[in-house]
Parts: C-alpha cells; structure tokens; sequence
C-alpha cells in the first residue's frame, strides 16, 4: 500500500520507480472535492482522478507543470481570471499550463470525475 492505494506494480526504469496504483482512498481537498494519485513517474509526473461533487467548486489553484484533464463523467465550467468561464463535459480534453489560475464548477446534476495527468 502506497499512500492510500493499493500498487498494481513496480517496476524500476532507467529514470527510476515507476508505480501504478488504483485508488484505495479519495482524499478531500475541500468539501465535495476529494482526490486520488493513480500513478507517481519520477521526476514529479503524476496521474491523478479528481471527483467533484454535483455543485461543488473546486476553487482556483494552479498546477506545478503543464497538465492535460480527460473529463470522463459530468459537466460544468471552467474559469481563468479576466475570461469568461467555458464549458466542459465528459469527453472533453483539457490542457492547464503551469502557474495559470483556474477553477472548476461542477453542474448541479452530477458528479465530475476528471483524470489528470501532470507533466513535469
């Protein structure tokens, strides 16, 4: 068990441990937002599964390196300061630069669950 998940595999490359792993439990970032680490590729690339509660806000943050969001339930809004918020729904491919400010608005009718991987 490797923080909160249960390893599928290990296995050492030539840049290190690569560790594939299912979610064991959702970690809450904010009340109706919860968070899951799927798999830890050195240096600092993750693949992460974020659950957003029907109507839930996952407030404004930014992330340490570029990363690309699969949305695969759900719908809602996006927003960047200083543009109008934009529509995401399941199928959708987002792609976040580093240190740019967004959040995410979940619809009312149900849950988002987005897959994110992190790309040093």
């Amino acid at each position: 068990m490797t923080a909160g998940l249960t390893v599928w595999e290990s296995c050492t490359t030539a840049e290190g441990i690569v560790t594939l792993a299912r979610p064991q439990d959702w970690r809450v970032i904010t009340p109706g937002v919860e968070l899951a680490e799927l798999a830890s590729l050195p240096p600092g690339r993750r693949v992460l599964l974020c659950r957003i509660q029907a109507g839930a806000l996952l407030a404004e943050h930014t992330l340490p390196v570029d990363g690309v969001t699969f949305v695969m339930q759900g719908a809602g809004e996006m927003s960047f300061p200083g543009s109008p918020p934009r529509r995401y729904r399941a199928g959708d491919t987002l792609l976040v630069r580093a240190q740019v400010p967004h959040a995410l608005q979940a619809d009312d009718g149900a849950d988002v669950l987005l897959g994110t991987a992190l790309m040093a």
